[in-house]
């Protein structure tokens, strides 16, 4: 089914939309929360592989610590900044969560919209049915009564 574009006042178009569109954009917000979970697991492996080079880094006892002490220092500043990225990263994938939320709730209230107009106008059409019952079950009769009439007159 074609979306159709259809104009609310002006400038404001959208779609006609289906429940298609809902799980489209209930699997994209799947994919963003297992995005965030990765994200989420790559920041702790990254703390802890910190965590790691900051005691390396304090013990006395490792023979290259003097030698390394810049490099692991340089090191440990990397780290943080792939954490801090991470975190950055993190916040924005929740950020667009939230908008896939935001957008599949305008979506839901456009279908249940356009559920109740199809509601009413089947309310009306039932009515017309009822209506042009009646009037087939009044005239009905007479019209057979006056047919039967008539044709014992014509022989």
């Amino acid at each position: 089914m074609q979306k159709s574009s259809l104009l609310y006042g002006e400038g404001f178009a959208h779609n006609e939309y289906t429940s298609r569109d809902i799980q489209d954009l209930l699997q994209r917000r799947v994919v963003a929360h297992e995005a965030e979970m990765v994200l989420e697991s790559n920041c702790e492996v990254f703390k802890a592989i910190r965590g790691f080079y900051i005691e390396l880094k304090e013990h006395q006892d490792f023979p290259l610590t003097q030698s390394c002490v810049e490099d692991i220092s340089d090191f440990i500043n990397h780290l943080n900044y792939v954490i801090n990225d991470n975190v950055t990263q993190i916040s924005r994938v929740r950020h667009l969560a939230d908008i896939i939320n935001g957008h599949k709730d305008l979506v839901s209230q456009h279908i249940h919209e356009k559920a109740e107009e199809r509601d009413l106008n089947l309310e009306r059409e039932a009515t017309m049915m009822r209506i042009i019952t009646v009037v087939t079950l009044v005239y009905l009769p007479g019209t057979f009564v006056s047919v039967s009439e008539s044709s014992l007159y014509i022989i």
